[in-house]
């Protein structure tokens, strides 16, 4: 590996540098490829502090970022899967 194994140092320094080069770099390559305006994201508000002041719709990058089941619980989720997906290959736990 180039820069090592960053996400185990425990160094917020290098876990941004992770990140960089793992998601925003090759997803922001393909936005651009693709010509993307806009793009939706399945993070929810109860995962993370951060994620708890995110808003459904934002700017990120100059494109808009879609966030259409950030306000759903957990047993929301279970509801939606159970309903559209079980019995597809995904296993449900509550």
């Amino acid at each position: 590996a180039l820069y090592g194994n960053l996400w185990e140092n425990n160094s917020l320094k290098d876990l941004e540098t992770y990140h960089q080069i793992r998601k925003v770099q090759p997803l922001e390559e393909a936005f651009k490829q693709c010509k993307t305006q806009c793009w939706a994201s399945g993070v929810r508000s109860g995962q993370t502090n951060n994620r708890s002041s995110m808003n459904i719709l934002d700017i990120i990058r100059e494109r808009i970022s879609l966030r259409p089941i950030l306000e759903w619980s957990q047993k929301e989720i279970f509801y939606y899967m159970q309903k559209y997906f079980n019995g597809r290959g995904y296993i449900l736990t509550s």
